[in-house]
């Protein structure tokens, strides 16, 4: 998603300081890996299940 529409389906303010605070977020996300940034600078979830390291299965 951009940015702006993601603010928008939060209620957010759509105003550039407000999506510029958004957009921080979710670069931050995007380093720790939770999120993904696509070619096109949008973002979406780095995977609906991620194994958990050092956990095994029963």
């Amino acid at each position: 998603m951009i940015c702006k529409a993601i603010c928008e389906r939060l209620g957010l303010s759509v105003e550039s300081g407000q999506v510029e605070g958004v957009r921080a977020k979710l670069n931050r996300l995007a380093e720790r890996g939770w999120l993904r940034k696509t070619p096109q600078r949008r973002v979406r979830p780095a995977a609906l299940i991620r194994p958990v390291s050092g956990v095994s299965k029963p």
